[in-house]
């Protein structure tokens, strides 16, 4: 169980400063944590966090949320100050769970095909996986949809992997 756990990630929603001193001290250094990206909080908050775990020795990986963007201006002002701030060059890609984007990017394959991740110096993208299904979302949407994520960071040049949450089901995972 040990092995196994080794290489997992973690991830953090608005770590304080305690957190990310409790999470240096149990994890080992390098180690990734994913960073919540909270609809309705300043962009800033993701960017102090990612700091913060980066400067703890820690490894930030960012969620981006799609349909929660104004624009891709917004997105690229962001991946920049991540970028600069926390070195951060591995991101969480995610649509953003709402029926209405806030703005004019829909979907994660718009920032994939946007360029704006290899501008940012990207080199690596997670993309959902659902296990469990997705309320929403049909089994053939959500495999497609996976394919296409997949093959669009293979054709940008960023290495992508689907991240899900943590199950403990193996027949669901398989």
């Amino acid at each position: 169980i040990t092995a196994f756990m080794s290489g997992c990630s973690y991830e953090a929603t608005r770590p304080s400063v305690d957190d990310i001193a409790a999470l240096k001290a149990s994890l080992a250094p390098g180690s990734s944590v994913f960073v919540t990206m909270l609809p309705h909080r300043p962009l800033e908050e993701l960017v102090a966090s990612a700091v913060a775990l980066r400067s703890a020795g820690l490894t930030p990986v960012p969620h981006v949320s799609a349909r929660h963007f104004e624009s891709l201006a917004v997105l690229e002002k962001l991946l920049s100050s991540l970028a600069s701030n926390a070195q951060a060059d591995n991101i969480l890609l995610i649509g953003g769970d709402v029926a209405k984007p806030t703005g004019s990017i829909p979907d994660v394959l718009t920032i994939i095909n946007s360029g704006l991740l290899q501008a940012s110096g990207i080199k690596a993208a997670g993309v959902a996986g659902f296990p469990d299904g997705h309320p929403a979302v049909s089994e053939d949407e959500i495999e497609a949809s996976l394919v296409t994520k997949l093959a669009a960071l293979q054709s940008a040049g960023i290495d992508g992997y689907i991240v899900t949450q943590f199950c403990f089901h193996a027949h669901t995972i398989i």
